[in-house]
């Protein structure tokens, strides 16, 4: 059986201490047998750490957990299953015992059987105790016993599973939501500034991977925490809130460093991501093409590599060489190797393709068509007006991302020219670096361009910043010297007086991308800036 929690440091002969707890089987109709709690005693007194064992319904002990001084915490994410329901859990302390919040959550929202917290004295022989579990009446509050001697500890076991089983049965403990569901942390310090259009735009970015950020919590510091990005407490107190409402996601707004990601894992089993995993996954779930599905791979294992880490304890250390010396390599250096060669393998692939776009673009440009290229913020609506344009079918949604490969399609005029009219990926403030490297040899497109519309939703509250996001990622791609149209869509959201205030500010077309009619202007242009200059 595991030894799980905070075995390092331990010596060789007290890891041998535990893992003999670990092969002992107690009676089934008792809390733990009288020789195996001294033991437990005993080692948590030579460890000078409170010791605790996971004990099924049959006797045999599952794990054994190491916590600090003060207190053990069952580490879900170590080999332990999601739900603790059919196990007691039985731990030493120091101090008066007592049944804090987290105790409570395993039992009320993991159907752990039982809890006992058992003090032991400095000659390490147990003393006073108090048990805890699930209410046996129609709540699902949970039954907390007085201090009690822990020799004289009377509780029918084999009655208490039963009504357990019962209770089970008759009710659901976990409510079962459509969609995933998320708490969103977000830290702020003094030289960050976060405002709510930052706030409902990861929140549109989850609501597109079908999770629901139920809840958004604030914290403000003079700085980050390098473990934890937030304070210890507050994340203790929003793990507890998430284990008892059943929330499957943890969402940061501030990228998390790995050795964040590493820490906080470490206490809670529900889904950490940040907000340049939450754009990867999503790029994920959009891509369809080839080339898009690679990109995405790509930078999902640039970003994951520096994050791999040992998840589980059989992550041992391979014995290697001759005559079994050397150090051999671990699974997770393995892990790393096996990811550095699929990231060689990727560029080499997307290398080759890259060659093959260039040469389609170069028989493009023989061709003498003017290629033209719509770019903007995501979900300004650049299918849309391809659509309408082109009288195409190109997928449509309103979400962030809903376009992700490059579609193109020929535009006609009356005066037997042409164009290609091409939609990009939508562009987002702070763009992942993994995101933009990967994706470079896509956006080399917009490069080939002999044109640019600039998409804008005139509607949207902050659409300044975006014009700024855009300006900004065209700077970072060498692409801010090609012709340039701004074009503001969705004008009929918005008033005419302060429409025409906003095309002369920024020298700019408008019109309605759903509206065929309202696009006349803006081919006009388009014509004039082509051919007039041929």
């Amino acid at each position: 059986m595991p030894v799980i929690g905070l075995t390092k440091g331990l010596k060789p002969s007290q890891v041998k201490a535990l893992n003999k707890i670990s092969k002992r089987r107690d009676s089934s109709h008792e809390l733990i047998a009288w020789q195996t709690l001294k033991q437990i005693c005993k080692v948590s007194i030579d460890l000078d750490r409170s010791v605790g064992v996971l004990i099924n319904r049959k006797g045999n002990l599952v794990a054994t957990v190491v916590g600090d001084h003060r207190h053990t915490t069952i580490p879900l994410n170590q080999m332990i299953p999601m739900s603790l329901k059919g196990l007691r859990f039985i731990q030493t302390s120091f101090s008066l015992p007592k049944i804090d919040s987290t105790i409570a959550t395993l039992i009320q929202h993991r159907n752990l059987d039982l809890c006992a917290i058992i003090r032991v004295s400095e000659s390490g022989d147990p003393t006073t105790m108090c048990f805890s579990h699930p209410n046996l009446g129609p709540t699902n509050n949970i039954f907390v016993s007085d201090l009690i001697r822990s020799d004289q500890l009377t509780i029918n076991l084999p009655e208490l599973f039963e009504h357990l089983d019962q209770k089970y049965k008759s009710q659901s403990f976990i409510q079962v939501s459509k969609h995933s569901q998320a708490i969103l942390v977000v830290v702020q310090t003094s030289r960050t500034k976060i405002f709510d259009e930052d706030i409902n735009e990861m929140k549109e970015l989850a609501h597109s991977l079908d999770i629901e950020v139920v809840q958004t919590v604030y914290q403000n510091r003079s700085q980050f925490d390098p473990k934890y990005s937030l304070g210890k407490g507050k994340l203790d107190r929003i793990i507890d809130n998430a284990a008892s409402k059943q929330i499957t996601h943890l969402l940061f707004f501030k990228d998390l460093t790995p050795n964040q990601l590493r820490h906080i894992s470490e206490l809670t089993d529900a889904t950490i991501m940040d907000r340049t995993q939450l754009i990867l996954e999503l790029f994920s779930k959009r891509a369809k093409s080839h080339d898009g599905k690679l990109q995405v791979e790509l930078a999902k294992l640039r970003y994951m590599l520096p994050r791999l880490r040992e998840r589980e304890k059989d992550l041992s250390r391979l014995v290697g060489g001759i005559g079994g010396q050397g150090p051999g390599e671990t699974k997770l250096e393995i892990h790393r190797r096996r990811a550095r060669e699929k990231i060689r393998r990727l560029e080499v692939d997307l290398a080759h393709l890259s060659t093959q776009r260039a040469l389609r673009r170069h028989l493009r440009q023989r061709s003498a068509v003017p290629v033209v290229s719509i770019i903007g913020y995501t979900n300004a609506g650049k299918t849309t007006l391809l659509n309408t344009l082109t009288q195409s079918n190109a997928y449509t949604e309103n979400k962030p991302f809903a376009t992700l490969d490059p579609f193109s399609k020929r535009l006609r005029f009356p005066e037997e020219k042409e164009i290609i009219l091409t939609d990009t990926v939508g562009f987002i403030r702070d763009l992942p670096k993994d995101l933009l490297s990967t994706f470079k040899a896509t956006l080399e497109e917009i490069g080939e361009a002999h044109l640019l519309l600039h998409l804008i939703d005139s509607s949207h509250t902050h659409f300044p910043e975006h014009i700024k996001a855009v300006d900004h990622i065209l700077d970072e791609l060498e692409f801010s010297n090609i012709k340039k149209i701004r074009v503001f869509n969705k004008i009929d959201r918005i008033d005419a007086i302060e429409l025409q205030t906003l095309l002369n500010r920024y020298e700019a077309i408008g019109i309605s991308a759903l509206n065929a009619h309202s696009c006349r202007s803006l081919i006009e242009h388009i014509k004039a800036l082509l051919w007039v200059a041929h």
